[in-house]
């Protein structure tokens, strides 16, 4: 997965906590079922289709330092010897190839080591008849370290370029259908459970790395006698040590974030209608305090 898929992923993450957590209410809403079910089904194949990548990934991630240290060591034992046999012979040219210290290849970027361990492999076969202190064995056994770092370096990622050119890497496809869900889904919860509507909103948001965890306070305001959406009532949230200053949006929202834990006071204030204060809010982490609110107009 790359950074944008792992961000939307995480917010499906989000989604299905809000969904087990609000499950009652939920599965009360008509059309609601089938789509949980189609949620959690591409859920399970997007956690599968991770696994998959993630197995072809590892060995070169995780094992790849280790078997360029093997390639270099045992390479590096059998110039040893080749140098050993080419300065007896007083060859200079093969005294000067074989005089490598074991970083040349240990230390190397992974294609650079590659071709330096076979290159000094080749050569010690080239010349095995002048160095009599190589055996067929010796070779290999550098053949084969040689091998092991050439799979576990090559192979992960022509597999991992393979399927998206071929189109059989799922993991954007099975985004894309998780977000069709999770939209039909949305609309169901504005429709039939609007509370819940503003969490939501917040949750589904790509990137927020918080989640939905810190959302601490949700305030709806509605006009008591038309029951319509109140925008631009100001609240002031305080703990007699901080203080929070928030407007509700269009839909008259107001959502605090990441608030301490104790007991607050909002107080709720416009030009055009009462004040409306609430003492004593307890406000507990990972709990969401949730009002609703009907404001009276000041000639009432």
């Amino acid at each position: 997965m790359n950074r944008k898929q792992n961000s939307r992923d995480q917010a499906n993450g989000r989604v299905l906590n809000f969904l087990i957590r609000n499950n009652d209410e939920l599965i009360t809403v008509p059309l609601y079922a089938p789509l949980k079910t189609e949620f959690d089904d591409l859920m399970q194949q997007i956690g599968e289709a991770k696994s998959n990548q993630i197995e072809e990934v590892k060995p070169k991630t995780f094992q790849n330092k280790l078997y360029k240290k093997d390639m270099a060591l045992t390479v590096y034992k059998y110039v040893m010897r080749a140098l050993v046999n080419a300065k007896f012979n007083n060859n200079t040219p093969l005294v000067t190839a074989f005089s490598k210290s074991i970083s040349f290849i240990a230390k190397a970027k992974n294609l650079d080591a590659l071709g330096r361990a076979t290159g000094l492999k080749d050569l010690i076969v080239n010349n095995i008849g002048e160095l009599n202190t190589i055996t067929p064995d010796d070779i290999a056994e550098m053949e084969l370290a040689i091998s092991k770092f050439k799979d576990i370096m090559v192979i992960p990622t022509y597999r991992i370029k393979m399927r998206k050119a071929t189109g059989t890497d799922l993991i954007p496809g099975l985004l894309n259908a998780i977000d069709a869900v999770k939209k039909q889904i949305g609309k169901l919860i504005h429709s039939w459970l609007p509370h819940l509507a503003a969490e939501w909103d917040l949750l589904i948001k790509v990137g927020v790395s918080t989640g939905i965890r810190h959302t601490s306070i949700i305030l709806h305001f509605t006009d008591a006698e038309t029951e319509t959406n109140l925008k631009n009532i100001k609240v002031t949230l305080t703990n007699d040590v901080v203080t929070i200053k928030k407007k509700s949006t269009a839909r008259g929202w107001v959502r605090a974030l990441s608030m301490e834990s104790g007991n607050w006071t909002a107080t709720c204030e416009s030009p055009y209608f009462h004040t409306h204060i609430i003492t004593n809010i307890p406000i507990l982490y990972r709990k969401i305090a949730r009002f609703e609110i009907q404001m009276r107009k000041i000639n009432e």
